[in-house]
């Protein structure tokens, strides 16, 4: 299984593993999803869509998980919109440089110059780099992803993974903390996804060309035949580059 059905299974429904599917019912359902949601409304949602999946492929005549909706108990998670503000880059990397492990101080930076997802950033190699581009393997969204090789990757990443093969970065949450130290709230590996997306916009970048930047998935017949190389993407990651780079220009000049 996946590793986040085996999660979801470990931590939600591992009292279930000697049940029988055919023994599973409705209220079981009910109870299970209601009582999981408490601890987390998200993995309470993909633990029984994973839970649903199982039985499907069991052939279940009547899946009792359909019930969440019929009943509309499932409940919807709002979109979340926490990042780092653009006015806050310059008191974030005072922060920053007060996390003593350089490999998480690097990813963190990686991830919030590029966007990229936590695991894809972490699965960089030396082997991920192909001339001007670095080379991402089966996203989430199922597809190979290339992106630009811009100013801080060529003098500060490539040089890392060239010398240590890999990140080795460590407690993340504990870095993020700390880089977060002079701002009134704090953020996760997520968050700076989000920032690289709203640094983008805020650049005047294409919303199409933000998107595949991203890599979201696409859905949309015209725009799936146009296809787009890293060279075509490159101002959008420079773009964002220079705005980092002015904010961190103005703190040291008022300094």
């Amino acid at each position: 299984y996946p590793p986040d059905q085996v999660k979801s299974h470990k931590n939600y429904l591992k009292d279930w593993s000697s049940v029988s599917v055919n023994e599973i019912s409705r209220e079981m359902v009910v109870e299970k999803y209601l009582y999981s949601s408490q601890r987390s409304l998200s993995q309470a949602n993909k633990a029984m869509r994973h839970l649903s999946a199982v039985l499907n492929f069991c052939e279940v005549e009547d899946n009792p998980v359909v019930v969440l909706s019929q009943r509309r108990i499932r409940q919807r998670l709002k979109p979340k919109a926490s990042r780092l503000r653009t006015n806050d880059i310059s008191n974030f990397y005072s922060g920053l440089s007060k996390v003593k492990n350089e490999s998480s101080r690097i990813y963190i930076k990686f991830l919030l110059r590029t966007g990229l997802r936590a695991s894809e950033a972490l699965s960089v190699t030396p082997t991920s780099f192909r001339d001007n581009s670095i080379f991402i393997p089966d996203t989430k969204n199922g597809s190979n992803h290339e992106r630009p090789i811009t100013g801080w990757l060529s003098s500060t990443l490539l040089p890392y993974i060239k010398e240590n093969s890999s990140f080795k970065a460590q407690d993340i949450r504990r870095s993020l903390k700390t880089a977060c130290c002079h701002l009134d709230y704090t953020l996760t590996r997520h968050d700076l996804r989000r920032t690289f997306a709203s640094l983008a916009v805020e650049a005047g970048n294409d919303y199409l060309l933000v998107k595949r930047a991203l890599n979201h998935r696409i859905n949309d017949i015209t725009s799936d035949y146009i296809q787009t190389s890293p060279e075509t993407l490159r101002p959008v990651f420079e773009s964002v580059a220079s705005l980092i780079e002015a904010q961190l220009q103005a703190k040291f000049e008022k300094s």
